[in-house]
């Protein structure tokens, strides 16, 4: 349907009924057997996005008398479902699956924002769901393939896992196996759509050993902001990889954050929709940079490549949910996402090891913020070591606090939300809301008195994370930011009318 979001889709499967309904964006891509947005590692005619080890893609596909729907091989895009009396509804995106079986968030629901972002923790957390408007209930899933019967009864399908690696050239050598298999499968000439590479790239160590990974397949062009977020210290603030991408050849386009504000449109909303409090939606400002594009970025570089992690497992740990919200955005741009440190991730103590290996040594910092492989791989093409940031940059404008988020937001964004927040507020209970607000208020004494003790004891050389004993429900704030998904969902679903019913 060409009134749809370019790569967007919803699948309604009835219960005992052959012929399935799959609501498709333009640039989704139909087989006799599959649709599918993205590319992934192996042939494109096969269709094997739901056994690859790298998919950057969601989609559904035929599997003996079954039919498997597949979420791409990292935890910044999901699936949900939700059963309605004979009918199972499954979607990328919240918005449209809430839009295409006429329902909505519970506004007396409150923690939607802690729900869905504890998902990304790790493993165990991956399969979870929220409830929705007159009792019904979203099953939500990362990193999983699900299986569907006539019955409607889902199986969960785990993600194939790799091998270990041992050292640096093999390890290397993967990655960059890897991305030229998902460039041939997203240039493949059975394609309705072709993408080119680019880069989004920081200061950082992983964006330029994304991007360097990413030269391998013709990668020339990168994007990047100026400055991290507003209102550090200047000297701090400088985040444009202008100097690291010129020393390597390519072709740069600054932006600044700031540009977001100033607009038009309700920029924050299809960020929000996803259920994250705003986080990220600065980069739509990217958008014609990105169309039809692998976006090659570095997300969960931070875990992979630091040599300072501990303990470490076949597992996905996340405590932050940067790249978390941009399903929506990607659907109406049409790029594929590929953050490339995924790509072998269950492997991770392996690649710990290599990190901490004899070999790596000349590229250690030993420091707080050292990431061997990364810096190795950008520094062996010839980019100065002091072109480097020697610390993690805040780049997010985060829609978390009752008193900022006016003052943060678009300034259309603002005026709208405002006018929403006014009328729904009086839908929720007064009860409710006080009890939440209370909850969080001494949640935020219990936080600041902890985390003096925390950086006191850390000086001393002691380091401890003491446990907090209030419920993650009670983290957020309950007041104006827990009305933004709903705000959010209640623009983006018009995006996805269906108006043929099949």
């Amino acid at each position: 349907m060409g009134s749809l979001p370019r790569l967007s889709w919803c699948a309604v499967m009835t219960e005992d009924v052959e012929t399935i309904d799959v609501y498709i964006g333009p640039w989704v891509e139909t087989r006799e057997s599959f649709f599918v947005e993205g590319a992934w590692d192996g042939p494109f005619i096969e269709g094997g996005f739901d056994f690859g080890v790298a998919s950057m893609a969601s989609g559904g596909k035929l599997r003996e008398n079954n039919v498997v729907f597949s979420t791409p091989y990292h935890i910044h895009e999901r699936l949900h479902t939700l059963r309605i009396n004979e009918k199972l509804y499954i979607s990328p995106s919240l918005a449209f699956l809430l839009e295409k079986c006429g329902t909505c968030l519970d506004v007396n629901y409150i923690p939607y924002q802690v729900d869905l972002l504890k998902m990304i923790n790790k493993m165990d957390n991956h399969i979870g769901s929220i409830p929705i408007d007159d009792g019904y209930i979203i099953n939500v899933y990362h990193f999983r393939n699900i299986i569907v019967d006539s019955k409607l009864l889902i199986t969960i399908e785990n993600k194939n896992v790799t091998s270990d690696f041992l050292n640096y050239a093999s390890y290397r050598n993967y990655l960059i196996s890897k991305i030229k298999e998902i460039d041939r499968n997203a240039n493949s000439p059975e394609r309705i759509i072709r993408y080119s590479p680019i880069s989004m790239m920081s200061t950082g160590y992983d964006s330029p050993a994304c991007t360097v990974l990413g030269m391998e397949i013709g990668l020339a062009d990168v994007v990047t902001f100026r400055k991290s977020r507003e209102g550090r210290k200047e000297e701090d603030n400088n985040d444009s990889a202008r100097g690291i991408a010129e020393s390597l050849g390519l072709k740069v386009k600054e932006f600044r954050r700031s540009d977001v504000l100033e607009g038009e449109g309700t920029p924050e909303a299809e960020f929000v929709a996803s259920g994250d409090l705003g986080q990220d939606f600065e980069i739509s400002v990217l958008g014609e940079e990105l169309q039809r594009k692998l976006v090659i970025v570095g997300y969960h570089g931070d875990t992979m490549w630091n040599v300072n992690k501990k303990n470490v497992s076949q597992d996905i740990p996340r405590g932050d949910a940067g790249g978390c919200c941009w399903t929506d955005f990607k659907f109406r741009i049409g790029y594929i996402f590929v953050p490339v440190p995924y790509i072998g991730c269950l492997s991770h103590p392996s690649i710990l090891a290599i990190s901490n290996s004899k070999e790596m040594e000349p590229w250690r910092m030993w420091n707080r913020y050292d990431r061997p492989i990364a810096r190795r791989i950008v520094e062996e093409r010839g980019v100065p070591r002091n072109m480097f940031g020697k610390n993690k940059k805040a780049i997010s404008i985060l829609l978390n606090t009752q008193s900022g988020l006016l003052s943060r937001m678009n300034k259309n964004s603002a005026v709208e939300f405002e006018k929403y927040y006014k009328v729904i507020k009086k839908k929720r209970s007064s009860l409710l809301q006080f009890y939440y607000n209370t909850l969080f208020y001494i949640y935020r004494i219990y936080y600041s008195v902890a985390s003096r003790i925390e950086t006191g004891l850390f000086r001393v050389g002691i380091q401890w994370n003491i446990p907090c004993p209030i419920p993650d429900k009670f983290t957020q704030c309950p007041r104006r930011p827990s009305y933004l998904v709903h705000w959010g969902i209640s623009i983006i679903k018009q995006r996805y009318k269906t108006l043929i019913v099949l």
